[in-house]
């Protein structure tokens, strides 16, 4: 696979039910979201080669394509539509429930942005490096209220009803939340 800069890539852990997820940035570069014991949710760099470690395999997250070189309005179900973009019952699948449009930025946008976090921590409010990469490409922020929502919602204990959810529009939702 001959992979471009900008590409959103994943690539499946020991058990195959979970991915690591990074941007290739160019020159056998990936940008990640690394959250370990040790490390406490960073934003760092490494080689395609580290990125891999030993003979994992590369796959592409395909997010819809923007028009004319330039951020784009999407409407919410093309992401639904897009084969493999998404796993059943994780968050993206719920947050996009959530609006009906969102932006997708270019390959260009979505490099900068992650350079722009790298080497960040403590501040960061990625969930895992999946969050990570959809933060990049479409611009999804979680405020603390949402972070919370997120954490009861994928809790397991939690009684709260699962999907489909409602659209409804963060305004409202945090207000209501107040």
């Amino acid at each position: 696979m001959k992979l471009k800069a900008g590409d959103l890539i994943k690539m499946s852990r020991k058990n195959k039910d979970y991915y690591q997820f990074g941007i290739y940035i160019g020159q056998e570069e990936v940008i990640h979201y690394v959250e370990t014991p040790k490390i406490k949710g960073k934003v760092m760099k490494t080689t395609l080669k580290e990125f891999r470690k030993k003979s994992g395999i590369i796959q592409l997250v395909t997010f819809p394509e923007t028009k004319e070189g330039r951020a784009t309005l999407v409407q919410t179900s093309l992401f639904f539509e897009t084969e493999g973009l998404f796993s059943k019952g994780t968050w993206p699948e719920w947050y996009l429930s959530h609006f009906d449009e969102y932006i997708v930025n270019t390959r260009k946008e979505t490099i900068h942005r992650a350079k722009n976090k790298l080497g960040k921590s403590g501040e960061l409010k990625f969930n895992n490096g999946e969050h990570f990469i959809w933060w990049c490409k479409t611009d999804m922020k979680r405020t603390d209220k949402t972070i919370s929502r997120l954490d009861e919602f994928f809790n397991p204990l939690t009684p709260m009803a699962r999907l489909p959810l409602s659209k409804i529009p963060a305004a409202s939702t945090d207000q209501q939340a107040d």
